[in-house]
């Protein structure tokens, strides 16, 4: 056996490799407590009896960021646009390198920044998103993207796109797609599962945790009130828009809307695992279940996720399951972007179970400057496109900026050089 665990590459030893990613789903969310009740009892559980990370790093603190480099291993900044290049090119993603070793391959999700459109079905024999071939197949709204293709690179899609804005400000739907909340996805990604055998790969992306949190009325009763929809929504926009304006309440709303979202996704991750166990057995699975990035409620004066790399927005849940490994909870961080190796080569994160790694890379060219972080255990350097530094500790009290006389020269010398 290797210094890993593994005696080999999990293609060979296991018949089913599966990746849950949750969109914008916190670290702090994983074991937490909402009135006594557990936010994630299923996930927490599944923990338990695989390989935790007491805190995975997303390559950035959103979507276009995080999930190019979760797919293919390489870092944001690698890709124009942070959008995948065509087939046939490096790096290859995970259902390509996984097709290479027999396996059949199914991705469902709705997030319109990882569509066919951006190439990000490569490797895929199923790729169910909110593309107009999904919606020929399915008769969704399939009108409405090929008004959107009929229009592009037009003046009218100016006013398209206006009118997107404020569709989605005031509704929070799209002209383009129709959504899908977590259930549908999970039932699709079940109606696949048992119509293939062996050597399949399943990713499957939730959407339900990203504003403006719309968790069903049973789910939310289970906490112990109700938001209406059309508060979310409101609130969503005023969030979005007028962060600065929001009240503490309306604080405290959105972060119990957020809540229930994330218990919803636990009971659709639930159902995945529980179909794994029995009825295909998680002894012939690999399963990884992590998130493209965080979220911020305020913490530093900021909702939602996209321009900055604090904690909330770059620190997520990773945990792995091998039926060769046994559990471990380390207390260490790791990257997700090792994802593709650890299921493809069985290393990756299977190197790092003894501590996790020392530092860990973050980025992102969201708004009108770069930003790149160092994080070790301790502190986070953060240099902006124009060099300018930023030191901060981490501690059980949160995250917070140091001045000059508190920062660690050995600590900083070492991260300039990772």
């Amino acid at each position: 056996m290797s210094d890993t665990g593994l005696t080999d590459p999990p293609p060979e030893t296991v018949d089913t490799i599966v990746l849950l990613t949750v969109d914008s789903l916190r670290l702090d969310r994983l074991h937490a407590e909402r009135n006594g009740v557990a936010l994630m009892p299923n996930t927490s559980s599944f923990a338990a009896d695989a390989i935790e990370f007491q805190t995975g790093i997303a390559p950035g603190p959103a979507t276009a960021d995080s999930v190019p480099a979760m797919l293919t291993g390489a870092y944001p900044s690698q890709f124009p646009g942070f959008t995948l290049p065509s087939s046939n090119t490096k790096p290859q993603t995970i259902a390509e390198r996984l097709s290479e070793h027999g396996f059949m391959t199914a991705a469902f999700h709705q997030n319109n920044l990882i569509t066919r459109r951006y190439n990000f079905d490569r490797g895929f024999d199923h790729y169910y998103d909110i593309s107009e071939e999904i919606r020929e197949e399915t008769g969704r709204g399939t009108w409405r993207l090929r008004t959107r293709n009929l229009i592009e690179g037009t003046p009218l899609m100016q006013v398209a796109r206006w009118a997107q804005t404020q569709v989605m400000e005031r509704f929070g739907r799209s002209l383009y797609v129709l959504d899908e909340p977590g259930d549908s996805l999970t039932d699709r990604a079940l109606n696949w599962l048992d119509d293939t055998s062996s050597k399949r790969f399943l990713w499957l992306h939730y959407m339900d945790t990203h504003h403006p949190y719309i968790a069903p009325s049973e789910v939310q009763r289970t906490f112990g009130r109700e938001i209406s929809e059309q508060r979310l929504l409101r609130l969503s926009r005023k969030a979005r828009s007028e962060a600065d304006t929001l009240t503490e309440q309306e604080v405290t709303d959105l972060v119990y809307a957020y809540d229930c979202a994330v218990r919803f996704v636990d009971e659709q991750i639930g159902r995945i695992l529980n179909y794994l166990e029995s009825v295909s057995s998680l002894d012939d699975s690999m399963v990884a279940v992590t998130a493209d990035h965080g979220e911020e409620f305020m913490e530093h004066g900021e909702f939602g996720h996209r321009t900055s790399l604090w904690d909330e927005l770059i620190t997520v849940p990773l945990i792995v399951h091998h039926p060769d490994h046994e559990p471990q909870a380390v207390g260490g961080q790791a990257p997700i972007r090792w994802l593709p190796d650890t299921l493809v080569e069985g290393s990756g994160l299977f190197t790092a179970v003894k501590d996790g790694v020392d530092y860990t890379v973050a980025e992102t060219s969201e708004g009108q400057d770069g930003v790149q972080c160092c994080r070790g255990m301790g502190f986070k350097l953060l240099v902006e496109d124009d060099d300018h530094r930023t030191v901060t500790r981490l501690d059980g009290e949160g995250e917070r900026v140091v001045d000059e006389g508190e920062r660690p020269t050995d600590v900083l010398d070492e991260m300039e050089m990772v």
